[in-house]
């Protein structure tokens, strides 16, 4: 459907359907695909931005949007969901620690 080839976005749609088919969240991140997609599609319809046509460095082919941007989105929000537990109590300790000595 898109004028250029996308090899990057096919890459990333395995990824999308991982997260979809094993996650109980996948409402929320199918709802993040199509709101980013969207989002994508529109702004570099009228011009607002493009992407470059290879992935830099790696010399991947991707589409103007890539198809594979809003899977990377929704990887974006699967990482932050199982990371912010962690720093939530990592901060915790540390204002623990910094609480007596302020007092």
């Amino acid at each position: 459907m898109l004028p250029r080839l996308d090899v990057a976005g096919a890459l990333c749609v395995p990824l999308l359907v991982a997260f979809l088919w094993r996650s109980r969240f996948r409402a929320a991140y199918a709802g993040v695909f199509v709101v980013v997609a969207a989002l994508e599609l529109y702004g570099t319809s009228i011009g607002v931005w493009r992407w470059a046509t290879e992935l830099p460095g790696l010399g991947i082919a991707q589409g103007n949007p890539p198809s594979g941007v809003a899977s990377g989105y929704v990887w974006f929000d699967v990482m932050a969901l199982l990371v912010a537990p962690s720093l939530m109590l990592g901060t915790r300790s540390v204002w623990a620690r910094l609480a007596p000595a302020a007092a």
